[in-house]
């Protein structure tokens, strides 16, 4: 059951809906039942339950229920429409038992949207092959025309990384681009990604699970690492349809993306750089070890009072990014323009070996 305010975005239509679950998919219920599935699960079933003070938010905890208890109760107090979102997962399209929205009533298929990806791993026919990490951005010498790169790997990555491409077409609102790094990265377990640590404590413990997910990765096929996906975010009636409308498009594949001599394609034209795996884990490694020398200045000791230093949480920021997680807005990496940062902590950080970027 739902004890907080989903990230997962929804329709405007839909912003008064509230969480229901989360599980397999999202379950949302328009407003006004809220009072009457709380009592209905007591009734019915026994499932105790703590009204949660967010309006968006059926309840507090988590209490468990299983979807049949839930259909009855949505059967019974007539709800007359729900929304389902999925969330990450990548479903092939020959495992869905049906054309998902087909069933929906006209007035709602509309505002229903699809994520339509494809991952391409260009070094899977030959092995044997240079295996490379790749990254992408905007050219810098194009306009952004509302796109938006979100840069990995820190001074490694030379400002490229992942982006999110906002296109004018009718159906289809967005294009993600992005490195199978960041499902490997994911795979690890997300949640220590998606926030920043507060204290002493949890600053230690983040400079651990940072070396435990690197050397996850390090043990890993190195392929895994070397591909790369492009997913559209299409508004259709049925997936069918927006499968047909994203493949109908050319946005999934990496062709259409190189930027043309006579610049025909330049509202959505890439580049793209290939980091080698084995320069990656090196460059992570070095970084490691600079965390661990700005890790001596902070408190080894369990208080989970005592608040860090602005350069500490920033360091601890700088080395997730170059493990290659970008935390959007509120994770922004030190800048590695030496006219805006000429003197960044990690070159403070001095060893007796050298790396190149070369």
């Amino acid at each position: 059951m739902a004890c907080h305010n989903s990230w997962i975005k929804d329709h405007s239509d839909f912003a008064d809906y509230t969480y229901i679950s989360l599980g397999g998919c999202a379950i949302r219920m328009p407003p006004g039942y809220k009072d009457a599935v709380l009592e209905k699960l007591w009734d019915n079933f026994h499932i105790i339950t703590h009204k949660a003070d967010d309006p968006l938010v059926l309840n507090k905890g988590s209490p468990s229920c299983s979807i049949a208890m839930l259909q009855e109760i949505m059967v019974n107090l007539q709800v007359k429409d729900l929304r389902l979102a999925a969330y990450g997962m990548k479903n092939p399209f020959y495992l869905l038992p049906t054309n998902i929205g087909a069933g929906v009533p006209s007035q709602f298929q509309l505002r229903n949207h699809f994520d339509i990806g494809f991952t391409y791993y260009p070094y899977l026919p030959n092995k044997n092959s240079l295996q490379g990490i790749i990254l992408v951005r905007r050219p810098p010498q194009l306009p952004k025309l509302g796109c938006e790169t979100y840069p990995t790997l820190l001074e490694l990555g030379e400002g490229f990384g992942t982006i999110n491409l906002t296109l004018d077409h009718e159906a289809i609102s967005r294009i993600k681009c992005y490195s199978t790094l960041t499902h490997a990265l994911k795979a690890t377990s997300q949640k220590d990604m998606k926030s920043t640590p507060t204290t002493t404590t949890t600053w230690n413990n983040r400079v651990d699970i940072l070396g435990k997910k690197i050397e996850i990765l390090r043990k890993d096929n190195p392929m895994v690492l070397c591909g790369i996906r492009f997913e559209a975010t299409v508004y259709a009636q049925t997936a069918e349809q927006a499968r047909d409308i994203a493949f109908d498009s050319g946005f999934l594949h990496p062709r259409n993306y190189l930027l043309a001599e006579d610049n025909s394609n330049s509202r959505i034209a890439l580049e793209f750089k290939l980091v080698p795996v084995q320069q990656y884990f090196s460059y992570v490694d070095l970084m490691l070890r600079k965390l661990r020398r700005v890790q001596t200045e902070v408190s080894q000791k369990h208080e989970n009072i005592k608040e860090l230093e602005p350069h500490q949480l920033a360091a601890c920021i700088d080395v997730t990014n170059a493990l290659g997680w970008n935390g959007g807005k509120y994770m922004r990496p030190t800048s590695i323009d030496r006219s805006v940062v000429p003197n960044p902590w990690w070159d403070r950080c001095k060893f007796s070996f050298s790396f190149s970027f070369s």
